[in-house]
């Protein structure tokens, strides 16, 4: 009887590896990483021929073991893709640790490719970690301009992009010294492309977005211009577009069925896209300028998600339009000051003097020292009166300093303080992040709770993750900011403990003498 169990266990034990390849393949694609599939191996001689079938191959650092050298990891990728027997791949992402002197060559870089492209692959992703560096210097000798055009090219390190028949998505961020050469074809399966980083000419890219991908819905690209150049984008088919071309002369795009839309660093553009629903600005420098960045009539004055960044707030590019659902601001007076050689808080005022009709109002302040955060936020309100809900993340004031800006600053008039020309009926929720109950942080609570917000129901504070500060303490700021407020506005504190927020109920802390 023992004898006959002891032999039924031994032929039991292995019950997994009887199982098909199809089955074993869904197993070891839920521990997400081939790595970890190549480590099965050890299990019997079954499992050498599983995860070289698997559909799809993730080659990245394995979670429950140590990442390998950076260099060694790409001697792993290239045995990971030659012990692969799998004719067809649904999807390949290649993702090398990150490493501060690691340089990954194109000629390294360019069979991976391939090697996704004779599969068909379905998604591609790749993902080399940005090495940024300047061309070797042409040689000291007489040269014509077209000569010395010719050698400047050559000294980036050249990636032929295979083609893409059988995908429909692609994702690649590359090194900023290769020298992109797009692929040839029509690619009518690809619908999500990205391309972070690399140097393109302006036509060929023109070419690979506009002709050669009819059916491409979402489009990020962050690249460099061989040679300063117009670049136009022309699609039916886009929905999504995220663009940040250096060393371009003007951006056209033309898109009827783009909805979404994200221009970086753009010094003129012109936009037609009639069915725009979200839109967002970031200047950095190229502050609109309605003479160099052009929005067609088709364009409309109303849109879901309105965004500007610290160098676009202080333009009057929020005044193109009339409505947004939410307007998303990020505001630093320091950098308009250092940037943009000017008065601060003076442009402040002026770039934000007609804001869209909104519902949901999101700011980030960003170093606001030296000027009052409450009368900043009174200006803002008197422009967003019927704002339903403000989310405001701060860091810009420490703990306890108060304004120093000279008594005549705007900030600090007299008519500027008033609120009784402030009606906030519409306002249900104010949620504050980054908190620290300094004195500005609380004489702005303060100034909101004077307002007539008749339909204010929830106040959320947010503490900086930051900020030391003992139970008592917090307690005794939380009490403070209860009482400003009515019983019927629900007032909820949130402490980082564990690595998250958590509820805080101040009521329950006890008082020690």
């Amino acid at each position: 009887m023992d004898e006959d169990r002891r032999r039924r266990c031994r032929s039991d034990e292995d019950c997994i590896s009887g199982l098909p390849d199809e089955l074993l393949h869904g197993i070891l694609l839920r521990l997400g990483s081939a790595r970890a599939a190549a480590r099965t191996t050890a299990l019997s001689r079954r499992w050498r021929r599983v995860w070289p079938g698997l559909p799809e191959l993730v080659l990245d650092s394995c979670p429950d073991a140590p990442p390998p050298p950076p260099a060694s990891f790409l001697d792993t990728v290239d045995a990971a893709l030659a012990a692969y027997s799998s004719s067809s791949l649904a999807r390949l992402c290649i993702a090398l640790p990150p490493a501060v002197d690691l340089v990954v060559s194109a000629d390294r870089a360019a069979p991976w490719l391939r090697f996704a492209a004779d599969r068909a692959a379905a998604e591609l992703c790749l993902f080399v970690p940005p090495h940024f560096t300047a061309p070797p210097e042409p040689p000291e000798e007489d040269l014509d301009e077209e000569e010395e055009g010719d050698n400047h090219t050559a000294a980036w390190e050249e990636l032929e992009l295979p083609a893409w028949r059988g995908a429909k998505t692609v994702r690649l961020c590359l090194q900023d010294a290769w020298r992109l050469r797009p692929p040839a074809g029509v690619f009518a399966s690809l619908t999500g492309l990205m391309i972070l980083f690399g140097r393109v000419d302006a036509g060929e890219l023109e070419t690979l977005v506009s002709m050669q991908c009819p059916c491409l819905r979402d489009l990020r690209l962050q690249l460099t211009l061989i040679e300063a150049a117009d670049v136009s984008i022309h699609s039916d088919s886009l929905r999504s577009l995220w663009l940040c071309i250096w060393n371009s002369w003007r951006l056209v795009v033309v898109a009827p069925g783009l909805e979404k839309l994200s221009l970086h660093y753009a010094l003129q553009v012109r936009v037609s896209a009639p069915k725009l629903e979200e839109l967002a600005w970031r200047g950095r420098g190229t502050a609109y300028d309605p003479q160099h960045h052009e929005f067609d009539e088709d364009v409309g004055r109303r849109l879901r998600l309105l965004e500007m960044d610290m160098y676009s707030t202080v333009s009057s590019f929020a005044q193109r339009f009339d409505e947004a659902e939410e307007l998303k601001l990020v505001m630093s007076i320091l950098w308009v000051r250092v940037l943009l050689k000017e008065a601060g808080y003076d442009s402040f005022l002026n770039g934000t003097k007609k804001l869209p009709k909104c519902r949901t109002l999101s700011l980030n302040l960003l170093e606001w020292r030296n000027h009052s955060l409450a009368q900043a936020m009174l200006h803002l309100f008197r422009r967003c009166q019927s704002v339903e809900k403000v989310s405001i993340w701060l860091r810009c004031f420490d703990e306890d300093s108060k304004s120093s800006c000279p008594s005549t600053c705007p900030c600090r008039l007299a008519e500027n303080q008033r609120i009784d020309d402030i009606n906030l009926s519409s306002l249900e929720v104010v949620e504050i992040s980054s908190f620290t109950s300094s004195h500005e942080e609380l004489d702005f609570l303060e100034q909101l709770s004077r307002c007539s917000a008749t339909s204010l129901r929830k106040l959320v504070i947010n503490y900086n993750k930051k900020r030391s500060r003992t139970p008592l303490e917090t307690k005794e700021a939380c009490q403070k900011i209860r009482s400003m407020y009515p019983p019927n506005v629900e007032v909820e504190f949130y402490v980082l403990r564990g690595g998250r927020q958590v509820r805080f109920d101040w009521r329950l802390v006890k008082n020690v003498k």
